[in-house]
């Protein structure tokens, strides 16, 4: 999930910390729904503008400064300074136009602003902005039909009755969240399934398949080559990671065979996959695949986030016909970008 917070110049001293921590911490929520967090932030100067009869910002305002980063982000934050004629502490707006952005919302905080919430106090700034990604979230899951006032509504987003009302039961309103986002998951990859069992029946063109939806094959997090010390033996990343929730399937781009699986402490569960002309590794596996022969386009194994791993992902390595050992000055000789084939 990418998060855009547009702060208020002059730049606040604790504002670099203190994005870095929310993001760690929200990431720690919604890490089996989105993997990583990532919150951006810029500083522009804010324009002042006048509340409607409701006490809020107009949402063409909003937009207004938004439009310039939608494209980029899934939400958008603004933070206004607060100041005397403040009615409400934030406002969201769920997107309306053709994209993938989710929502814009809006706050109004100061560096040092809290507030009192159930006799605590808490800081304004990480609160509220915790409380609009609850927002977004519910809604990019489907959970609509929030009411102004506190009151539980099944199966609707009750951000509201948690944060305002049962704020000591957040871990309920997470729980609930991420069950709603598997009970999606669930009818999406029956949907998934049944058109993958049709376009089996359908004559084979001699084509690749891609290991993972088209979604999931564009989410890249490390591409092939990259130069990182972390990887002692060669300097660079030889394969390619796509983040990815737990237990996406990985699908068998021809006819081939899962030659070798199993388990290593830094690869996580994994298997060896062997195709015309390649053999592809599949590291941090949710499980140990199966071994034996698999049709194209036929799952072979569900990503997850075993050995070392930093969240939810699959690495996938392609050696040229098959698995080797690598080393400094052989590895572009025997591996070749995922992508490229």
């Amino acid at each position: 999930m990418k998060v855009l917070l547009v702060f208020p110049k002059p730049k606040w001293r604790t504002q670099n910390k203190r994005v870095k921590d929310l993001a760690t911490y929200l990431t720690s929520r919604y890490i089996n729904i989105y993997g990583e967090v990532k919150i951006d932030v810029v500083n522009i100067d804010l324009p002042t503008l006048k509340l409607t009869s409701q006490g809020v910002f107009k949402e063409s305002d909003i937009k207004a400064i938004t439009e310039a980063y939608r494209a980029n982000y899934d939400t958008i934050g603004v933070i206004f300074p607060i100041t005397e004629t403040t009615k409400y502490v934030g406002n969201y707006y769920t997107n309306t136009d053709k994209t993938d952005h989710k929502l814009d919302f809006y706050i109004t905080a100061n560096e040092k602003s809290s507030h009192q919430r159930r006799g605590k106090k808490v800081m304004g700034f990480e609160e509220i902005v915790e409380h609009e990604i609850s927002h977004a979230v519910a809604l990019d899951i489907g959970l609509t039909g929030q009411s102004t006032d506190v009151g539980y509504k099944q199966g609707a987003d009750n951000t509201h009755h948690y944060f305002y009302d049962k704020e000591d039961n957040l871990n309920v309103w997470y729980k609930e969240l991420l069950d709603a986002w598997k009970k999606k998951a669930g009818v999406i990859q029956k949907i998934v399934d049944a058109i993958d069992n049709l376009l089996s029946k359908l004559p084979k063109k001699n084509s690749k398949v891609k290991p993972l939806t088209p979604k999931h094959w564009k989410n890249i997090t490390q591409g092939y080559g990259v130069k990182n010390p972390i990887y002692r033996t060669t300097g660079y990343h030889i394969g390619v990671d796509f983040a990815c929730p737990i237990g996406t399937k990985i699908r068998a781009r021809e006819n081939g065979e899962i030659t070798f699986a199993g388990f290593h402490k830094d690869l996580g569960n994994f298997c060896y996959f062997k195709f015309k002309g390649y053999e592809e590794r599949y590291l941090h596996l949710d499980k140990v695949p199966v071994r034996g022969k698999y049709q194209q386009g036929e799952t072979i194994a569900v990503t997850g986030n075993t050995g070392f791993s930093t969240g939810p992902h699959l690495h996938l390595d392609t050696f040229i016909n098959k698995v080797q050992k690598v080393t400094k000055t052989n590895w572009r000789k025997i591996t070749v970008d995922p992508l490229s084939i």
